[in-house]
């Protein structure tokens, strides 16, 4: 029998996201506390972070220490699938230059760079890990094979990505769907980046499943309304993965923690955006209007670099999913 706890999206950070008004950071080294115990409490033999463990890759030194303490507390392995707030202009070939390098170098954790599985066995059960880590290409539709485990030779095999993984379509935004991968041999794929998640879900013997947002770092009523949580998967040979979730007892209500006043502000926000954007949208030719298509253009015209042109439609994308 083999036993993983898996979490995601923690964006440690120092200061506190605008929307909070809670100490964030103290919060966030509570909830990691609280993780560390259950990683005890289930005897876990290993550990997965789905990604954006950092909210952004050079987080401060002494910010980044009081987590490392807590993590290296675990005494279990850690490994973790890089996010897109983990590493620079979302390139994955900047890793190096980040504190995440630094926090492998230190033993905190096991870097999962998607090239090969991890393998594993005891007690008779072998597992496979597999990782997608974030790319600008993973959730196109020729990119989507990065969430697909094609061959499987352990008693199980586990996908651990960090994409627009979804359980149904999302408008506005780029994205997969359950759907679209499903003909994958992992037997369960775990995913994060979507910071409210989607339920457990199974098809045809699989099971997808995105817990959610350990950090709640958006004052939006998903994110008032659900309670961060951790995921602990049993594996027994010849027997159908456990999967159990646990809500964190140290996150506090959302009403105390996350300001209803900034909300409202940013209902309002996006009622004057929306408003905007359909009174243009009603007088002017709707190519020249798509942010995406303006970007593309001037990029082209001006020879700007590739990874700059997909930061900058990145942080566009990122934008219109809060809309």
């Amino acid at each position: 029998m083999i036993k993983f706890l898996y979490f995601t999206d923690t964006h440690i950070r120092q200061n506190n996201p605008a929307g909070r008004i809670d100490n964030f950071m103290e919060s966030l080294l509570k909830k990691f506390e609280e993780i560390s115990y259950i990683v005890k409490e289930y005897n876990v033999d290993f550990c997965v972070h789905g990604g954006d463990i950092l909210d952004r890759p050079d987080v401060s030194i002494p910010t980044i220490r009081s987590f490392n303490k807590i993590l290296m507390d675990f005494g279990r392995p850690i490994f973790l699938v890089p996010g897109n707030h983990d590493i620079f202009a979302y390139n994955l070939n900047s890793i190096q230059r980040t504190v995440l390098a630094l926090q492998e170098d230190l033993g905190v954790f096991n870097m999962m760079m998607g090239e090969f599985p991890i393998y594993m066995s005891k007690d008779g059960t072998s597992v496979e890990l597999h990782s997608a880590p974030y790319s600008y290409e993973l959730d196109n539709p020729e990119g989507r094979d990065g969430y697909i485990v094609k061959e499987k030779k352990a008693d199980f095999a586990i996908m651990f990505a960090h994409g627009m993984l979804m359980d149904k379509p999302f408008p506005m935004i780029r994205h997969t769907l359950i759907e679209d991968i499903k003909d994958t041999k992992a037997d369960l794929t775990l995913s994060g980046h979507y910071h409210t998640g989607f339920p457990l879900t199974k098809i045809d013997d699989k099971f997808f499943y995105n817990p959610g947002s350990i950090a709640r770092i958006s004052a939006t009523e998903p994110d008032i309304k659900r309670v961060p949580k951790v995921v602990v998967v049993t594996l027994k040979k010849d027997n159908e993965p456990i999967i159990e979730t646990i809500e964190l007892k140290s996150a506090q209500s959302g009403d105390l923690v996350l300001d209803r006043a900034y909300l409202e502000e940013k209902k309002n926000e996006k009622l004057h955006y929306s408003s905007l954007k359909t009174m243009i949208e009603s007088n002017t030719n709707s190519d020249y209007i798509n942010v995406k298509n303006i970007i593309e253009s001037v990029a082209n015209l001006q020879n700007i670099d590739q990874d700059v042109k997909d930061y900058a439609i990145s942080l566009v994308e990122e934008v219109q999913s809060e809309l």
